[in-house]
């Protein structure tokens, strides 16, 4: 739904009948009212100026308003990539700060990585409390912690309260 799909793609990605899409969409619908109006609201937004703004500012221009709909999504993913940029800037003041050794390395998509020196574990919840501190969001931002010695895929999940000092 959020992507402009409706039954019929419900129905093809999932793999189901079109009375179970059907009862899908409505179920969506009629739990989530304000994302269709959120998505009209941009969509006629678009439809009259050709572009819209995110969170940050960042302009996303349309040419052919036959797609508005995919506006939408761009404007929170893109105020949400915005938002992580934020957050290693105040993690890497923070870092800084407090003479830690520990590294950003990488973002992808909506984690950060780091390389964490021992000792300094006890950034975790100031990270957390950091990345949980965002003053437009109308829903909260939850921040979970994975560690992993090894690799991406041998992460696991951690309590960062285990940190706290």
């Amino acid at each position: 739904m959020n992507y402009g799909g409706g039954a019929k793609k419900a129905s093809e990605s999932l793999e189901v009948g079109m009375d179970v899409a059907n009862a899908l969409v409505t179920g969506w619908s009629n739990t989530f009212p304000e994302v269709a109006h959120y998505q009209r609201e941009v969509s006629d937004k678009i439809n009259k100026t050709h572009y819209a703004t995110n969170m940050y500012g960042r302009v996303y221009f349309l040419s052919n308003t036959d797609k508005a709909y995919k506006v939408g999504n761009y404007l929170v993913q893109g105020s949400c990539a915005d938002l992580l940029k934020s957050y290693i800037v105040k993690i890497d003041e923070f870092l800084a700060a407090n003479n830690c050794k520990t590294l950003a390395l990488a973002n992808i998509h909506d984690e950060i990585q780091f390389l964490v020196y021992e000792g300094e574990e006890w950034i975790f919840p100031h990270i957390k409390k950091i990345m949980e501190q965002v003053d437009w969001m109308q829903v909260p931002v939850v921040v979970d912690l994975e560690i992993t010695e090894t690799n991406w895929a041998s992460k696991t999940e951690r309590d960062v309260n285990e940190f706290a000092a």
